[in-house]
């Protein structure tokens, strides 16, 4: 950590629960963020403020008006312009340092294994791997690709943070889906769309715009707190309504007839 790091993440070191060792954590740290809207881009660019070192941004989409009610990145300026382009000139101006690859395209098995591929990581089997770390960050807005990425962390051992929000409605779920005896995606929601808490859309049901802020800073600081504290790990889930202002959260079991048991 260099002297512009030192008063740059300052106000982070005299956290007792961060201190240099955590802040380092951060800068080895590689997160895949699977949609770069109303969760992703807020997510992005607090992960950059924070220190985070490497963040790789997976959204097809361009910029339409609609979007600037909540998606805070972007401007009037850059409507139709991509997502992933834009997100990342937001992100570099907060903090130069910081190693972004953007792929505008949607997110598939083939196209996250060429991004573990390009790392070249090693994963343990039953334990968070404390250095170089990588996250797949679901900030999605469809059940399809929330069960693939669900399935592809089984397949590659890697943690994942879920997050949601819709109307009045937001939920955030920590999970490890490569470990043996932990919960994944499907443990929670084993059956499609009808039985799942949050089962539309933004498109068809509308949502707050602060509420996805809250939902998307949530799953930040869960992440970076375990990227911390690995061993600590346990996976939950949280809901909250909004106009309610109520928050529920739950221990996640994991199902032992679920295909994430049978992976290990």
């Amino acid at each position: 950590m260099n002297n512009e790091d030192l008063l740059r993440f300052n106000r982070h070191l005299l956290l007792p629960e961060i201190d240099i060792k955590g802040q380092e954590l951060w800068f080895e740290t590689h997160l895949v963020i699977v949609g770069c809207g109303g969760l992703g881009s807020v997510l992005a660019l607090y992960a950059t403020a924070a220190g985070i070192g490497k963040l790789t941004l997976i959204d097809h989409d361009q910029i339409e008006l609609s979007n600037l009610q909540r998606q805070i990145a972007y401007n009037e300026k850059d409507i139709g312009q991509l997502k992933v382009d834009i997100l990342k000139r937001e992100c570099m101006a907060r903090n130069a340092s910081i190693k972004i690859n953007t792929i505008n395209a949607f997110a598939t098995p083939k196209l996250l294994e060429a991004v573990i591929e390009k790392e070249n990581l090693k994963y343990e089997s039953n334990s968070l791997n404390k250095n170089n770390i990588m996250w797949m960050v679901d900030c999605s807005d469809n059940f399809d690709t929330r069960y693939m990425l669900n399935d592809f962390c089984i397949d590659y051992k890697l943690p994942l943070i879920s997050g949601a929000a819709t109307a009045m409605h937001g939920q955030v779920i920590l999970l490890f889906p490569g470990q043996r005896e932990k919960a994944c995606y499907r443990c929670i929601f084993p059956i499609e769309k009808e039985e799942h808490p949050i089962a539309t859309s933004c498109h068809e049901a509308g949502v707050f715009s602060p509420l996805v802020g809250v939902i998307a800073c949530f799953q930040l600081a869960q992440l970076l707190k375990t990227i911390i504290n690995p061993d600590n790990y346990q996976a939950y889930l949280w809901r909250v309504h909004a106009w309610q202002a109520e928050w529920n959260k739950s221990t996640v079991h994991y199902d032992k007839t679920c295909l994430c048991q049978h992976n290990n």
